[in-house]
């Protein structure tokens, strides 16, 4: 039922990261030394077919970044006036800071519902995913688990998949592929997870979510889902006591379900159409057609 860690897809960084470029476009995205299955599937290059309108165009999103990324991008001698930035995230320890309203990129939407005005609010393009067009099963529980060794200690690995084998549950981590995700979310109607897009796959889909979460980012996630953050059971990232405690002891009580998942999936699907066809509008692509 349950499978151990891999970290067969460490590999190392890069000086200058290969990001994908197609039709003269590049899509700027994180890649980690350790796949991520979040930081993949939240590039819009999967859902849409874009077609620049301008040379040098760059897309930046989905993920998280410090102050929305502007940094990042000059960094790797990038203009965010040349830039898209495609709902983008922050993650900080605390979850404070003042309405968006300027940011120095060509357009530009958030994911962060809480620190943006709804005309900037634009939810993780991985919400068009065909695996949320399934629901959620009737019984069973995952646990999906950040493989990032700085969030999830890899010492506790094996302890994981004891505990997942001893009560039942499937295993996954998120260096997962997309199709092992697709099925793990599909055999089960609960999710125990301290992943960002395993709480936001599980709860499009139905799931009950049970969110051990270390940032503001789990914050804003649920505000944008119209959820209670209090539902949240906060941990310490990186602390393997802190993340065992609440998987020994799983804090049923805290489950969290959207009441009509399928329809904010829709709602979410069409922010992102919408915000597509608007760099349409404005001569910055020339065609941004679903894939």
């Amino acid at each position: 039922m349950s499978l151990p860690i891999t970290w067969f897809n460490r590999r190392p960084a890069p000086a200058h990261p290969a990001w994908p470029t197609e039709n003269g476009l590049t899509f700027v995205h994180h890649q980690p030394r350790l796949y991520n299955v979040g930081d993949d599937l939240c590039s819009p290059r999967h859902y849409f077919n874009l077609t620049p309108a301008r040379p040098g165009l760059v897309i930046m999103g989905g993920g998280a970044y410090g102050r929305y990324g502007v940094k990042y991008i000059r960094h790797y001698g990038y203009k965010p006036g040349n830039t898209v930035l495609w709902g983008v995230g922050e993650s900080r320890s605390k979850a404070t800071g003042s309405t968006v309203t300027r940011l120095p990129f060509l357009a530009w939407g958030l994911r962060d519902k809480d620190r943006v005005t709804d005309a900037h609010f634009l939810p993780c393009v991985s919400c068009l995913h065909p695996m949320l067009n399934t629901p959620a099963a009737r019984t069973g529980t995952l646990l999906f688990l950040n493989a990032d060794p700085n969030v999830t200690h890899r010492k506790a690995a094996e302890h994981h998949l004891a505990l997942a084998n001893a009560r039942g549950w499937h295993l996954r981590y998120n260096n997962a592929s997309a199709a092992e995700t697709a099925s793990a979310l599909a055999q089960c109607q609960r999710v125990i997870t301290n992943s960002y897009h395993g709480a936001y796959w599980a709860l499009l889909t139905g799931h009950e979510v049970i969110l051990l979460g270390y940032s503001s980012k789990f914050i804003s996630l649920y505000r944008s889902l119209g959820l209670d953050p209090a539902a949240i059971t906060p941990i310490q990232r990186g602390d393997p006591a802190s993340l065992q405690h609440h998987l020994e002891n799983p804090p049923f009580e805290n489950g969290a379900r959207l009441a009509s998942p399928s329809e904010t999936r829709d709602e979410f699907r069409a922010i992102n159409q919408c915000f597509a066809q608007g760099l349409v509008d404005r001569g910055i692509l020339q065609s941004a057609g679903l894939a």
